[in-house]
């Protein structure tokens, strides 16, 4: 698995909005619909995709396990701010990982690590999805 390391927030934003983009868990939509999304989230809802999202205590974990699956690179916690990840499991799928350790104010504070969705191809195929899907299940 490869980490993107070109891409931010406004490839993830231009995804969603071409209709590429399925969050994670699949019955939440966000974004632009499309044939593609529904065609991706119906594999998802057969191949019974978990939402992976780990709170203060596993969230280093979670992108550290993550980290062990790349080629090269390492997901590292943000200190005070959030992160996006994107990684290229195959030509057609790329994963979309958040993670985030934020001061709210008056005391509250958020940390968590997710893998939050998958940004396809239109030459996807359900096997490809299937082989996501194995992937994400490693870390439930």
């Amino acid at each position: 698995m490869k980490l993107l390391k070109k891409y931010g927030f406004s490839f993830l934003i231009s995804q969603k909005l071409n209709g590429c983009y399925v969050n994670l868990p699949f019955n939440v939509t966000e974004g632009q619909q499309s044939e593609l999304t529904d065609k991706v989230r119906d594999w998802l809802r057969n191949e019974s995709c978990p939402y992976v999202t780990k709170g203060e205590d596993e969230a280093e974990d979670l992108l550290g396990d993550i980290s062990g699956e790349l080629e090269e690179g390492y997901l590292d916690m943000p200190i005070d701010s959030s992160y996006i990840f994107f990684l290229e499991l195959n030509k057609n799928v790329i994963l979309h990982v958040d993670a985030a350790d934020e001061y709210l104010g008056q005391g509250d504070y958020t940390i968590y690590a997710s893998i939050s969705g998958l940004i396809v191809t239109p030459l996807v195929t359900e096997d490809e999805v299937r082989e996501a899907v194995e992937w994400i299940k490693k870390f439930k």
